[in-house]
């Protein structure tokens, strides 16, 4: 018998085994199957885990894919944190940013409420790990001037901040903008959203301002909606001569644009000027009527003046004038015409003679005031220019004959004085140097003199005035007294004139051993023994000789020689460098410089003009004085002498003070 065993599961063996056959074959057959059914589990077990794995690794990538969007979205609506300084004269911004990010930073213009225009270079990119600072340049300082900061990644939030929004200024709003005309309108650009208010203002150079604002003259705005940085003025029925101007006013600010071309017009008007009228005379190519009127220039505007005169022209009909009286000539009268049928807006003017301006602002072409003017033809023009030459001669006339009258009445006013030349001069200090009798007689003259024709305060030993400031001479001694009166006298701006002799140049001499005195000649003239004479003039020339030695150009001294008793060779040459007067030559130049100044400099011209005029009638009255006392015909014996019209010869000294 025989038995037929089916293969196991999965197996592609198969057993037999008949009857008969061997038992351990059979057990081997098994054993072989299962061993390989053990092997497919265990391929299963690792296929598992590397699913497993490959699940685990697939979980993570998807958590940090979705982190990575969280932070993004974040970042996307969070703004960055930075700070602004503004550098006006440098025209700069800076920003600082705190943040690990890079940014960028940018200049625009917001002219809309939500977009920003781009300035030049667009956009700044801050690498935040090399430099946290960018600086930005700006061209000109406005209102809608902003700066953005935000991250570099798309769709970003934006800061925008704008530094000068509450800044407006006008001129740099002015320097930023530019006008044209097109057509029947004029267009305003600027970098903002601005809107100035327009008026016609007339050019007029060598004016202050050089555009007078014209009245009842503003411009209408044309609405539109192209731009916010556009606007439109309508100057259709505007009066479009070259001198006619558009100002812009802005925050207190004004700018004028001078935009027309020559040939817009079809009209023009010259004005002659006549005897108390002007004469307007107009040119049209069209049918059209004219206005005139007086104006007077205040301020910033031509003020409307008088009457306002009207005027037709018809088709082919010559040309219209208009003559407009005016009772007064007031500074600043203009003429001003306008076109009123058909009406335009603006009106020019006219100053004829410019009187109101200066010289360099009326052009050699004919010009006053940037205003056509036709050279006056007409009789009435001719005759009122000859008119204006004769005012101009018979002003120059008349302040001829007033100059000469001044000069006339000054000198009768100080010819007729006979009390003396009254106004305050400065004391002076006489010290003799002779004892001499003609010495002496003429010093005491000259001190009577001065006294008496100038009102001086004359201080001389001789005199017997010595009770004064500081006390008498025989109280306190010659020395004491004569360093006393010099230092009051000097103080006071006066003068000490030493009476000059040859007595003094032998006392000069032996003052200190300058030199050999030269022996005393004698003259046979009679002296006046005096104790005080000697002393005090050994302490003047003392006290004279420190001063000099001391570099003091204030010293106050001065030498005075009388006609006849004095030569140029008794001045010693350590003494020339001082002003010294030859008496009665040099009374004028005396006079002038015992003469107080004033201090006040606008009067120095005329005190100066009338105290010369003073002094030589003072100067003419006192040598006439002092001349009785000086040597005539004696006078050879002592030096040079006099000639007959009593003027010190060539041998005597004369020389000026300075």
């Amino acid at each position: 018998m025989s038995v037929v065993a089916r293969p196991f599961p999965g197996s592609s063996l198969s057993c037999v085994t008949r009857a008969g056959a061997a038992r351990p074959s059979h057990t081997r057959c098994r054993a072989r199957a299962h061993s390989r059914t053990l092997g497919l589990g265990s391929r299963m077990a690792r296929t598992c885990g590397a699913a497993r794995a490959a699940l685990a690794l697939l979980l993570l990538l998807a958590l940090l894919a979705a982190h990575h969007r969280c932070s993004q979205v974040q970042l996307q609506e969070s703004r960055p944190n930075f700070t602004l300084r503004v550098d006006v004269p440098a025209r700069t911004l800076t920003v600082s940013v705190a943040t690990e990010f890079d940014i960028r930073v940018r200049l625009c213009y917001q002219q809309h409420k939500d977009t920003c225009s781009e300035l030049s270079p667009a956009v700044v990119d801050l690498v935040t790990a090399h430099s946290p600072n960018a600086t930005l340049r700006f061209p000109y300082l406005l209102p809608c001037l902003c700066v953005q900061v935000y991250f570099r990644f798309r769709d970003a939030l934006r800061t925008v901040v704008c530094p000068f929004e509450h800044q407006l200024d006008g001129a740099e709003v002015w320097r930023s903008s530019s006008v044209e005309v097109t057509g029947v309108t004029l267009l305003w650009i600027s970098q903002c959203p601005l809107r100035p208010s327009a008026t016609l203002c007339w050019r007029l150079p060598g004016t202050v301002p050089d555009c007078l604002r014209i009245a009842n003259s503003s411009l209408s705005v044309l609405h539109s909606h192209a731009s916010p940085i556009l606007t439109k003025y309508d100057i259709s029925s505007v009066d479009q001569h070259p001198d006619m101007c558009v100002q812009l006013a802005l925050n207190g600010t004004a700018k004028h644009f001078c935009r027309f071309a020559p040939g817009l017009t079809q009209w023009s008007a010259d004005v002659v000027p006549a005897i108390r009228h002007m004469r307007v005379l107009f040119t049209s190519s069209i049918p059209a009527s004219f206005s005139a009127q007086l104006c007077v220039l205040r301020g910033q505007e031509c003020v409307s003046h008088g009457t306002v005169h009207s005027v037709s022209q018809e088709e082919g009909v010559g040309q219209p004038q208009l003559l407009i009286p005016f009772s007064h000539d007031p500074a600043g009268l203009c003429v001003q015409v306008w076109c009123s049928d058909p009406p335009l807006l603006g009106r020019r003017l006219f100053c004829p003679d410019c009187t109101c301006f200066p010289a360099a602002s009326v052009p050699s072409t004919g010009r006053c005031g940037s205003f056509p003017v036709t050279p006056p033809l007409t009789h009435s023009s001719s005759s009122g220019l000859h008119r204006r030459w004769g005012l101009v001669a018979m002003a120059a006339v008349l302040v001829l004959l007033c100059a000469v009258s001044a000069v006339y009445l000054s000198y009768r006013v100080a010819q007729r004085r006979q009390t003396g030349w009254k106004l305050q001069h400065k004391p002076v200090l006489l010290v003799s140097s002779s004892e001499r009798t003609q010495h002496v007689s003429a010093m005491c003259a000259l001190a009577s003199i001065l006294q008496t024709e100038l009102r001086a305060r004359v201080r001389t030993a001789l005199l017997a005035q010595g009770e004064g400031e500081g006390g008498s001479v025989a109280d306190l001694g010659p020395l004491p007294w004569l360093y006393g009166q010099c230092e009051t006298v000097r103080g006071a701006g006066g003068r000490v004139l030493l009476i000059w002799s040859p007595e003094g140049k032998r006392a000069y001499q032996s003052l200190g051993g300058v030199g050999s005195p030269e022996p005393e000649e004698p003259d046979g003239g009679a002296t006046e023994p005096s104790a005080l004479t000697a002393p005090i003039l050994r302490a003047a020339l003392a006290y004279l000789r420190g001063a000099l030695q001391g570099g003091d150009p204030c010293h106050g001294f001065a030498l005075v020689c009388f006609q006849g008793l004095c030569e140029q060779r008794d001045v010693p040459q350590e003494l020339r460098q001082l002003p010294v007067f030859q008496l009665p030559r040099d009374f004028g130049a005396l006079l002038q410089a015992l003469r107080e100044r004033p201090a006040d400099a606008r009067w120095r011209c005329w005190h100066s003009l009338n105290s010369s005029i003073e002094a030589r009638v003072a100067a003419k009255r006192m040598a006439q004085k002092l001349r009785p006392w000086l040597p005539t015909k004696e006078a050879g014996k002592v030096g040079g002498g006099t000639d007959g019209s009593g003027r010190a010869s060539a041998g005597t000294v004369a020389r000026d003070a300075p």
